[in-house]
């Protein structure tokens, strides 16, 4: 009988799951088998699971429909033949001695359970958790108790014994007779959590532990998983969670225990509730309709909770007295509190710069700031805009996010019209020695009706004092010497702007502190992470759309055309949607609709940055109609379709002394596929290494003041 079986349940994982596989495929011993559980991903890591299973007869895959990770780790239990089970996340990694320590341990005295340690890797640093106690981890241990009461009440324990992070199920080796006996199984109708349930169901028949204290498993803290993406979806999914926790331990633990259990599952109710894209009359009711439910009178008793923190003491206070607004404003303290403790992490950082730029979570502007982040790590960088909006920067360490709520820019609009001010704008500028402006198409003039307001905005967007700055832009299209003048004469308050195209430079050459350089996105290369490229993975194309075109339907017919072409030329398509809320994805949608083959679609999210450079980086060809799909394509020396939607692509084309083909999205249903596939035949790039090296110069001003 084989030792040990690996499961790994994998969904849209392409980035990672070489890493986890191979920290397998690398153990220290061999008595090991590993099964892949494809959960119906859209992207290529089921072509990456059987390249390993045909490379390794020990690998086994199974391809399913997505159903969740639950379901996904049933299946690997049943398939699995091993003595033993490990449980490996497909963004997390092994330690290469990993299965020899537990071998060690096991090869003493067989035990029903093994809890070692982890190590938490960031993407800036790795941390090790906090360490096991050092009694339990002398021998072999007998279960008590005290383990699943320490498991319930984890925040609240107040015991020294520290018994290790007994909330997932990895860092640990299960016995699969134990499993397979009696029939424990991962709750598939649990989101978030399944695997608390599992471990706690597991623990109650249990008899030996061995602790110890081995860093032996490396926790990727991924901003895109779904632990990081929750989504608010009633009380309900946190009921029922509690309920099959509670349906296990209720004959071994206390009311106690279980209270404390439950406050971190309204918790968690509540942080999702606070940042779920809803108006906040919305979250109020929500709320109020919470601290009516059953779980939330049964433990919100006074004496049940006066061993609790202060904290959780006042949010059963607060519970009883059925007051949802208070309990909002607590939400709202707890984030500015989250948001304050950032600002003291960062307060080594002497300088401190607000970034003004379009914050509704456009890859493009996105990437902007991400690139000025990782330029200037000295630097604390100020941002503000919806929190929805604003994930991308949520874990970046010199960034720090004010959440823009209805009511504060309700607010804001309403002062802005009494005295000609933006209050927001002056008071998150006044901390900071330097205010930038980024991003692309920022001057385009709009009707002669709304100039009076859009010039008066543009004039707040300087703070006297301060160095300010533009970077990154174009100017127009436009139509009036009026409107290229009033940003004549602004541009001479400004200490420097850079424009990203030589027609917009011209304007205003004569200004000294005007410069050109080609587009900062060309330097993108400077913010990706290491990846895999798998071997003999299935060739892919990339399709950016942009809703953006007077003749949709036309549009969108001979994008589906393109489609269907590729396919015929056996390339996987990608349709790729850089800003949600203009619609990119729902024209995805729109376009794939009825293609009778498998197309993926690829979104991005706010969280998802890498993943969307990644697909770009590894397709075989990109067919862009965003500027920044075009851009990041070319930066990665990608063969590359521009279609041309605005001038500032014509222009970015021209300057950059591009000689391959391009269409207009006006008159792309005039192009043959021969026509639009020309560049990927022909592998045509323009020189990236100078353009690159050009990009920096949007930053000569931030370089010479020495951040």
């Amino acid at each position: 009988m084989i030792t040990y079986s690996i499961i790994i349940p994998i969904y849209n994982a392409k980035n990672y799951v070489d890493q986890a596989i191979l920290s397998v495929v690398s153990q220290t011993i061999t008595d090991w088998e590993l099964i892949l559980v494809n959960d119906g991903s859209i992207d290529s890591s089921l072509e990456i699971c059987l390249k390993y299973q045909d490379l390794d007869s020990r690998i086994k895959v199974i391809d399913k429909k997505n159903s969740g990770v639950s379901e996904a780790r049933n299946q690997g239990i049943k398939k699995s033949t091993g003595r033993y089970i490990v449980f490996l996340d497909a963004d997390d990694w092994l330690t290469l001695d990993y299965l020899e320590k537990m071998n060690n341990i096991l090869e003493s005295d067989p035990v029903d359970l093994i809890i070692c340690n982890y190590i938490n890797s960031n993407g800036s640093g790795d941390n090790k958790a906090r360490p096991i106690s050092d009694e339990l981890c002398k021998g072999i241990k007998e279960n008590v108790n005290e383990l699943i009461d320490f498991t319930l009440k984890l925040v609240e324990w107040k015991k020294p014994i520290w018994y290790g992070l007994m909330r997932p199920i990895w860092a640990k080796v299960f016995r699969r007779d134990i499993i397979e006996n009696f029939q424990i199984e991962f709750d598939k109708n649990i989101k978030y959590g399944e695997d608390t349930a599992f471990l706690l169901e597991y623990l109650t028949y249990v008899s030996k532990i061995a602790y110890r204290n081995y860093y032996i498993y490396y926790y990727r803290d991924n901003p895109s998983s779904a632990m990081n993406n929750k989504k608010w979806n009633g009380p309900e999914p946190g009921e029922h969670y509690f309920e099959v926790v509670e349906k296990s331990v209720r004959n071994i633990t206390n009311e106690e225990a279980l209270a404390s259990f439950w406050y971190n599952i309204a918790q968690n109710d509540w942080k999702v509730l606070y940042n779920a894209n809803l108006s906040f009359y919305k979250k109020l009711l929500e709320m109020r309709s919470l601290l009516t439910r059953p779980c939330y009178i049964r433990f919100s008793d006074k004496k049940l909770t006066q061993s609790f923190s202060r904290t959780r003491k006042l949010e059963a206070w607060i519970i009883r007295k059925r007051n949802a607004l208070l309990m909002m404003l607590i939400q709202y303290i707890k984030n500015a509190r989250k948001s304050l403790k950032k600002v003291r992490e960062t307060k080594t950082n002497d300088t401190k710069i607000y970034i003004h730029f379009y914050n509704e979570c456009n890859f493009g502007d996105d990437a902007f700031v991400a690139m000025l982040a990782n330029r200037y790590p000295n630097v604390t960088f100020f941002i503000s805009g919806k929190r929805e909006y604003l994930k991308a920067f949520e874990k970046v360490k010199n960034i720090v996010s004010y959440n823009d709520t209805n009511l504060k820019l309700f607010a804001n609009k309403i002062i802005r019209k009494l005295t000609k001010k933006d209050p927001l704008f002056g008071c998150r500028a006044y901390r900071c020695q330097s205010c930038i402006t980024i991003g692309g198409s920022i001057f385009i003039e709009p009707q002669s009706v709304d100039l009076s307001a859009y010039f008066r905005n543009k004039i707040n967007k300087l703070f006297s004092g301060k160095n300010n700055l533009i970077i990154g832009a174009n100017f127009g299209p436009y139509q009036n010497d009026s409107f290229l003048q009033f940003f004549r004469n602004e541009f001479h308050r400004y200490n420097y702007i850079s424009v990203r195209d030589l027609d917009s430079y011209s304007l205003f050459q004569d200004i000294d502190n005007v410069n050109y350089a080609p587009d900062i996105l060309f330097g993108i290369r400077n913010i990706v992470h290491s990846i895999t490229v798998p071997v003999n993975a299935r060739p892919y194309i990339v399709i950016s759309v942009i809703n953006k075109v007077d003749d949709l339907e036309s549009y969108k017919h001979k994008l589906k055309e393109i489609v269907c072409y590729n396919h015929d030329l056996h390339f996987d398509v990608v349709m790729l949607s850089l800003c949600e809320l203009q619609g990119d994805l729902s024209l995805c949608n729109e376009i794939v609709s009825g293609v009778d083959f498998d197309v993926k679609i690829h979104s991005y999210n706010g969280s998802n940055m890498q993943e969307v450079i990644h697909c770009i980086q590894s397709a075989s060809y990109v067919i862009g109609s965003r500027f920044h799909a075009i851009i990041t394509a070319l930066a990665f020396q990608v063969p590359c379709f521009p279609i041309v939607y605005s001038n500032k692509t014509v222009n970015m084309l021209k300057d950059i002394g591009y000689s391959g083909r391009y269409g207009l999205i006006d008159e792309l249903a005039n192009l043959s596929m021969q026509e639009i596939d020309e560049n990927r035949r022909k592998k045509y790039t323009p020189d990236v290494e100078r353009l690159v090296k050009e990009s920096e110069k949007h930053f000569l001003f931030l370089d010479k003041i020495g951040i």
